[in-house]
């Protein structure tokens, strides 16, 4: 189950990187972009810590 969780938040996290790099040109944006790349940061951040918590050996 937790594995299925990382891959929607590495998921979640890629559709925020790609969203903040395309609004990132237009200067009155700025702050949305910003705020898309922090939510990504974040989302990648629980995606690993699921993905490293539902890793057996």
């Amino acid at each position: 189950m937790a594995e299925k969780i990382a891959w929607v938040f590495f998921g979640t996290s890629i559709v925020c990187i790609v969203g903040g790099a395309f609004i990132s040109p237009f200067y009155s944006l700025e702050t949305a972009s910003i705020c898309c790349a922090a939510a990504a940061i974040i989302l990648g951040v629980f995606g690993f810590y699921f993905a490293f918590s539902s890793w057996r050996e």
